[in-house]
């Protein structure tokens, strides 16, 4: 739900405490015409929910008039924009700067948001990497805030550590907000951005070596077993395939000369049946074929290299073609 009647309601504080008394955690001076035409158009930009331009506003605001108030405004217009990171850091300026302070309705209100803020990133101390690491999210340089936490967004995220002696560790992970604890990333994982070491004079034959190492020949495979099973499956298919050949082309001549009293309803189905048989019995033969030639080049040369052997099939519309290479 948008804040729409908290940025009302800091508007109708912000004017009304120009002419009276200060508190004492607010400052003496009283705010500049600038900054107060600042926050009456950055208020009239959050009523009609342009946010980007809002933020604008605040952000210049602050910077004319450095105060907790326009922090406050900041921190609800990047909620809106969703830019969670920016929210946390403004409301929580917004709650420790004694400038214009916030009143309790409007400490209240920002505490709240602050929680909701929190559920949606991650908060990562980075104490255990050591004074002077830099955190860089996503290869954005990353501060801590007051509380010495780095700020992550929701989301799957690559971060890179990099310490004060050059070391480096890197890591990817998926925040799903809420998360509160040390960067877990490990000292132990890093090591030194250093120049490749020079190659002295006595090394250069060892380097060779190490490049072009002797591989020794392979193994011839044993394929025989591999073979028979093919030979023998293609067989069984091939003479199936031929088997259903001849019934077919045995129906196709019934029904081109069929015997005296023949019957229509008798040889009916031979039409229907006819083709099929023909055509699955040329595929089954063809295929039955190949496998059979190619369990057979297998077993002629089992124990031995087979590269270079193939078979090659092809259905044609009048038959099959067969080619092995050998």
């Amino acid at each position: 739900m948008p804040y729409l009647f908290l940025a009302l309601a800091w508007l109708l504080a912000s004017v009304s405490s120009v002419g009276a008394q200060p508190s004492p955690m607010e400052d003496i001076d009283e705010p500049p015409p600038a900054y107060l035409a600042l926050i009456e158009e950055a208020v009239r930009e959050s009523a009609a929910e342009r946010w980007v331009e809002a933020r604008s506003l605040f952000r210049e605001a602050q910077r004319v008039y450095p105060n907790a108030r326009a922090l406050r405004g900041e921190g609800m217009t990047s909620f809106e924009l969703r830019d969670y990171t920016a929210a946390h850091r403004a409301l929580s300026a917004s709650l420790t700067e004694p400038r214009r302070a916030l009143d309790p309705e409007q400490r209240a209100q920002v505490e709240a948001l602050l929680q909701r803020v929190n559920e949606l990133i991650a908060r990562y101390s980075v104490d255990h990497l050591g004074e002077g690491a830099m955190v860089a999210v996503d290869a954005v340089r990353q501060e801590a805030d007051a509380e010495g936490y780095v700020l992550v967004p929701a989301g799957r995220h690559e971060v890179v550590v990099t310490t004060a002696d050059g070391r480096q560790v890197r890591g990817a992970w998926t925040v799903r907000g809420g998360e509160l604890g040390p960067l877990p990333m490990e000292l132990s994982e890093t090591r030194p951005m250093t120049d490749t070491p020079p190659v002295t004079e006595a090394e250069p034959a060892r380097a060779e070596a190490l490049v072009a190492p002797s591989v020794p020949a392979p193994e011839p495979r044993d394929y025989g077993p591999l073979g028979w099973s093919l030979v023998a499956g293609g067989v069984a298919v091939a003479v199936t395939g031929m088997a259903l050949t001849v019934v077919g082309r045995r129906d196709q001549q019934l029904l081109e000369a069929p015997p005296a009293n023949t019957r229509w309803d008798d040889v009916a189905v031979l039409q229907s049946r006819s083709p099929r048989f023909m055509r699955a019995g040329t595929v089954m033969t063809l295929l039955g074929t190949a496998s059979a030639v190619t369990g057979l080049v297998l077993v002629l040369r089992s124990g031995r290299d087979s590269d270079g052997a193939a078979v090659r099939a092809s259905l044609l519309p009048n038959g099959g073609h067969l080619e092995v290479q050998w």
